[in-house]
């Protein structure tokens, strides 16, 4: 039996919700601070997703797309529940951001599909994960509240958490089985050079993880560090050298534009999922501010480099993703 316990409407400023008769006059202050508050933090993890799609989907389009859906889904409920919340939309909020918030999980765990790499943990995630989490809670708590008492709440509120669950399971599945029918949404697309596999001769793959966002690597492109301090890194083919690349770091102020000559800078390699161990390589300065690494990799594969920049007594990692094919 569906029963609408709160119907949300507004007075003449459009801003003051209440709750219709039949509600305990214990209750309803409870209520529509539970409504506001679920619809809020709903409303601001669909705005994070949103402000990041760009970012992911410039990795890989279809991540891009994921964030651009869940965040108007969540806004739009959001917006609708705020407006006229009900038992339907409740079970709605929870199945959405509880199987998004599963869905983070997973793909911190597992590589994530379409780009077979395990997602890093970031501000963002973190952020929206929270909004959602507190979503939920206050959606669970706006359940038993409104609910019949006792064991049947909280009966109700382990069903919709379960499914929840299993929803976002079924999506990484979905998804990991979808990937193989829909390679242009994957890393990269197919016959298209990067500006890095143009930098580098064609036959390998870089990217790098900025603000924790994986991205396509940029050749010159400007990252800012600590400070003042900016850095500018590009990737070459060492001549006469297999398996070597050289990566220059070149380091400057940014209100100046001096260069910065008295940095230590190394690079930490090492195979992204075999256990080879690590390798170092001290950076040879050079003048203008450039720092230039020779790293030699011992064979085709995946492989992570920490660029670790100590400047003014601050140290500082930028993370560089290579494929290597030859």
């Amino acid at each position: 039996m569906t029963v609408q316990f709160f119907n949300m409407e507004f007075n003449q400023r459009g801003l003051s919700p209440r709750v219709p008769d039949g509600v305990p006059a214990g209750a309803q202050a409870k209520a529509q601070g539970l409504v506001g508050s679920a619809a809020a933090f709903i409303i601001a993890a669909g705005a994070i997703h949103l402000l990041i799609a760009p970012l992911h989907g410039a990795h890989a389009p279809a991540h891009g797309w994921f964030h651009l859906l869940s965040g108007a889904a969540q806004v739009l409920w959001g917006i609708a529940f705020w407006r006229r919340p009900s038992v339907r939309l409740m079970r709605v909020g929870v199945l959405l951001a509880g199987s998004l918030i599963t869905l983070y999980g997973v793909t911190r765990l597992w590589p994530a599909p379409f780009t077979h790499d395990i997602e890093e943990i970031d501000l963002y995630g973190i952020a929206t994960k929270a909004c959602e989490g507190l979503g939920v809670a206050a959606l669970i708590a706006l359940m038993s509240t409104a609910a019949a008492r006792g064991t049947r709440a909280r009966r109700s509120a382990m069903a919709i958490l379960g499914a929840a669950l299993m929803l976002g399971l079924f999506a990484y599945g979905a998804a990991s089985a979808a990937e193989p029918l829909f390679p242009w949404l994957g890393e990269g697309l197919a016959g298209v050079a990067s500006p890095t596999e143009q930098a580098v001769g064609g036959n390998d793959n870089l990217q790098w993880a900025l603000g924790g966002i994986t991205q396509p690597f940029q050749p010159g492109a400007e990252i800012a560090l600590t400070g003042d301090v900016l850095a500018s890194v590009t990737v070459n083919r060492s001549a006469g050298q297999r398996g070597q690349r050289e990566i220059d770091v070149q380091l400057y102020h940014t209100t100046t534009a001096n260069p910065i000559d008295d940095a230590d800078v190394q690079a930490v390699t090492q195979m992204r999922y075999m256990d080879h161990g690590q390798s170092k390589t001290i950076a040879l300065r050079s003048s203008g501010g450039h720092y230039l690494l020779p790293v030699q990799f011992a064979m085709p594969g995946e492989y992570q480099v920490n660029i670790v920049i100590n400047t003014a007594g601050k140290q500082t990692t930028l993370q560089l993703y290579f494929d290597l094919f030859e």
